[in-house]
C-alpha cells in the first residue's frame, strides 16, 4: 500500500482491488458471459461511432501518447527503447 497516494488513487486501486477478489469468485461460464457482454456493448458503441468521432478520439488519444512521452524521464524513455 502507497502511503503518499491520493483519496482519488486510492479509490480506484480500492475498486481494482475489490474487483479482482469478486472476479476471482465468479464461475468460468459467468466469466465467458461478462465477457461475451462486454465484447458485444464494445462493438455497438463501435458501429454507433461515427467517422468524427472516431477520429477525433484518435486525435485526442495521439496528443494524450505524446504528452505522457514527453513528460518521462530520460530513465524511462532509455527503458521504453
Amino acid at each position: 500500500m502507497n502511503t503518499d497516494e491520493g483519496p482519488i488513487a486510492k479509490r480506484r486501486r480500492m475498486i481494482k482491488e475489490k474487483k479482482a477478489r469478486w472476479l476471482a469468485r465468479q464461475s468460468q461460464e459467468s466469466l465467458v458471459r461478462i465477457h461475451a457482454a462486454d465484447a458485444a456493448a464494445y462493438r455497438r458503441r463501435i458501429v454507433a461511432e461515427t467517422l468524427a468521432q472516431s477520429q477525433s478520439c484518435r486525435e485526442r488519444d495521439a496528443a494524450c501518447h505524446s504528452r505522457r512521452i514527453e513528460r518521462q524521464t530520460p530513465d524511462q524513455a532509455q527503458a521504453r527503447c
